[in-house]
């Protein structure tokens, strides 16, 4: 591999990742000549596609110019380049799937807003308002009531889930035989004449105790 910055073929690699969903494999290189570090991809070769542009023009399917596209679109947001680089990997596969060998550009642009849609709202208006060449505040109104659609409908299943989840927590049986048990209060309640009878006995004989006690004491000085 050819170092970028000083064109050396000396390189090598310091460092190798595979992505998530295990389309690709990122590798951090260091070219050995000037210490300039870059990041190269290996990843699966999908069946060539050409894009049908709006004008009627055609051109190849380049992957760096959609992952620069959507790179854009996430700037800014908590989302990882690594992140993105799967994210593009995916939408890649979902274009390897048409039976045609051209696609237009107008289905692209469909198939990563589907995909950015679920990933970031702040990401998603922006590619749309890109994609969709909006020119005036309708447009914006419309994509922005979609994106809060989408992620009031993901914040209702996630509070969904939390609850059922909290529903579903019981006490471990093996937990069960040291919890102590609750502490009852006899202050109102009606106490037999025999158990006030024991309890004045015990008191009494404590009292006799003490008594004794401080008899012996007393007699020592």
């Amino acid at each position: 591999m050819i170092c970028p910055s000083c064109g050396s073929k000396n390189t090598r690699v310091i460092d190798s990742r595979v992505s998530q969903d295990g389309s690709s494999i990122r590798r951090r290189r260091e070219c050995e000549k000037c210490s300039f570090r870059f990041t190269t991809y290996e990843k699966i070769a999908f069946l060539s596609l050409v894009v049908i542009k709006k004008d009627g023009s055609r051109e190849q399917f380049d992957r760096e110019k959609l992952f620069e596209g959507i790179k854009k679109s996430f700037s800014k947001t908590k989302i990882e380049e690594n992140a993105i680089e799967s994210l593009v990997s995916k939408i890649e596969s979902e274009l390897s799937l048409s039976e045609n060998q051209e696609v237009e550009s107008s289905y692209i642009g469909e198939v990563v807003l589907k995909f950015i849609k679920d990933v970031d709202p702040v990401a998603y208006i922006r590619y749309a308002s890109v994609f969709g060449g909006f020119d005036n505040i309708s447009d914006f109104e419309e994509i922005l009531t979609s994106a809060k659609k989408n992620l009031t409908e993901k914040n209702s299943v996630s509070d969904e889930s939390k609850s059922s989840d909290s529903k579903d927590i019981k006490t471990p049986a093996f937990m069960r035989d040291h919890i102590e048990p609750p502490i009852e209060d006899f202050s109102n309640s009606k106490i037999s004449e025999k158990s006030k009878k024991e309890m004045e006995k015990k008191k009494s004989s404590k009292k006799d105790s003490k008594f004794q006690n401080l008899s012996k004491n007393q007699s020592l000085f």
